[in-house]
């Protein structure tokens, strides 16, 4: 969950100018929302998909799919923060990607 594409997916998103979500309601983005975390990992899913077979496809968007996606990166994100031997390292990240944001 370290990989700079996330971060800077982040920044652009909601860090990309100074009338951007992330300043003007930097309270709700201070330890990085787990839904937001979810949200820049299912697009990048979507666009490393369109990119599977060597040429870009656009990909269809599929509700059901990318909602599925979502829930799957919310998942795994729960389980990583509640793995005995990850010692809060997901709080970490997230105060982390909101520290490298600005």
């Amino acid at each position: 969950y370290r990989h700079p594409i996330i971060q800077k997916a982040i920044n652009i998103t909601w860090f990309g100018d100074q009338d951007a979500d992330g300043i003007v309601f930097h309270e709700y983005f201070s330890t990085m929302p787990v839904p937001a975390i979810a949200l820049v990992l299912m697009v990048i899913e979507c666009c490393i998909g369109e990119w599977s077979q060597g040429i870009r496809r656009q990909s269809s968007w599929d509700q059901e799919h990318f909602y599925n996606a979502y829930l799957s990166h919310i998942n795994s994100l729960t389980d990583f923060s509640r793995h005995p031997h990850s010692q809060g390292q997901l709080k970490q990240i997230q105060k982390d990607l909101f520290k490298y944001a600005w």
